[in-house]
């Protein structure tokens, strides 16, 4: 690939990345009318209010805009949440309902154009520090995100997994650029990282504790604050704003509690048992156990009943502490797992299920097997990326330990295990077998 420069491959794997998703798209439609498509109508319920009187509102159970999902809650999940969840995602459809009230359309060419950056972001960070310098090298990890089955119908979707996606990548990308020492690369990532924050909160925490290390020993104490302030400023200015509405500061959401509970009750562990790599049915396998003796809950505040899950959950974990660590075995096995088993859920598909087996099983294995050529062979002492890499991906996971897990959470880093695969296998690939990915 010497005929070709940065800028070109980086402009063929966007053009390339459109044409992916418009394919994707066109075939799911016509070929698969039936299938449902995946969307979150609280998103869209947030970003018509912010669009329509300017509130951070949803109303779960009370309102009938703009989705039936919504009008048929469980009784402990119904009220008017002000700070249930992230609103990084609502304000992109927020946006797009600015250019038309009939946004579908807008949001899906937005959305195409801007996950259509996510292979040439993977393409960048290749070649920058996993495969210097080496074109062919460097795009084989983000041609072979092109064939994700899931990417290929991205636009499509109404929710936010493929945009903390972006974002993360993004975030990342910019980590390992700090080592430059510019201005204007250490406040873009401390930009990025509140995006992130915006998007998913807990995607802050392994982002900020690998650039501390990393960081550390390559700057002055001073040098490192930029980013971190720009981050804590980020923080703070959401948790004044919950604290104007609310009268206590909070910095993340109100629904921790509740994921907290969902992730650490007496029925949790059958469930993570019977439906490995996808909890999108935990709430409806769960709550119908405690949804009548707690009915009282429909009248909480928003923050009494997180107060109240937080409590529930820390009372199962202090007197289950065996079946806590159970359960946090099971969200691991689950986070990492390419099967995905969900029962009785509106999008549930059995081609879906084998498609993404067959595509993640061969990733997951390799990737594996790079993380332990990375300890066995001391790799340590000589690639620090990779380093940074496998940290930055187990941090990503341990939060979810935490709450409760599926592979949809492990979706932005994905990523990560592609790079891991590549850089165990093309070491193995001799000159004269494949000159394509030769070194130069």
């Amino acid at each position: 690939m010497k005929f070709l420069t940065l800028t070109k491959v980086f402009s063929l794997l966007f053009i390339l990345s459109v044409i992916v998703q418009l394919l994707g798209s066109i075939v799911l439609v016509n070929s698969f009318p039936n299938e449902k498509r995946i969307y979150d109508p609280r998103f869209q319920q947030l970003a018509y209010n912010l669009n329509t009187d300017h509130s951070f509102e949803i109303k779960w159970g009370t309102d009938k805009n703009p989705d039936r999902i919504m009008i048929n809650p469980f009784q402990i999940q119904r009220g008017i949440y002000q700070n249930w969840f992230p609103i990084g995602y609502a304000l992109v459809i927020y946006s797009a309902m600015l250019i038309d009230s009939n946004y579908s359309k807008i949001l899906m060419i937005l959305q195409l154009l801007l996950y259509s950056f996510i292979p040439p972001l993977i393409f960048l960070l290749s070649n920058s520090f996993y495969f210097q310098n080496n074109y062919s090298r460097a795009a084989f990890p983000s041609l072979l995100f092109l064939l994700n089955p899931y990417y290929s119908i991205a636009s499509i979707w109404i929710t936010d997994t493929w945009m903390i996606t972006l974002i993360t990548l993004l975030c990342f990308y910019l980590l390992l650029c700090t080592i430059k020492k510019r201005l204007k690369i250490n406040i873009a990532f401390g930009l990025a990282v509140v995006m992130l924050f915006l998007l998913r909160p807990i995607g802050i925490f392994p982002l900020v504790v690998v650039y501390i290390i990393y960081a550390w020993k390559e700057y002055r104490i001073f040098k490192i604050h930029l980013p971190l302030i720009i981050v804590l400023f980020g923080i703070l200015t959401w948790g004044y704003r919950n604290y104007l509405l609310f009268h206590q500061f909070d910095f993340t959401n109100s629904s921790v509690g509740y994921n907290l509970w969902l992730g650490n009750n007496f029925y949790t562990n059958n469930f993570l048992k019977n439906h490995l790599g996808d909890c999108s049915t935990i709430e409806d396998k769960i709550i119908p156990y405690f949804d009548t003796k707690w009915s009282f809950l429909k009248n909480y505040s928003e923050y009494q009943k997180d107060e109240f899950f937080k409590q529930q959950a820390w009372n199962f974990i202090k007197s289950h502490p065996l079946e806590t660590l159970e359960n946090s075995f099971w969200k691991m096995i689950g986070f990492w797992s390419p099967l995905r088993v969900r029962t009785d859920h509106w999008s549930e598909s059995t081609v879906k299920t084998i498609v993404m087996m067959i595509y993640f099983t061969p990733l997951l294995f390799l990737s594996f097997l790079s993380v332990l050529k990375f300890f066995w062979k001391k790799e340590y002492k000589i690639k620090r990326e990779k380093g940074i890499l496998i940290l930055f991906m187990f941090l990503w996971m341990i939060p979810h330990l935490a709450f409760f897990s599926t592979s949809r959470f492990r979706a932005p880093i994905d990523f990560g295990l592609i790079i891991l695969s590549f850089d165990l296998i093309i070491p193995y690939f001799t000159k004269n077998r494949f000159p394509i990915i030769s070194d130069k």
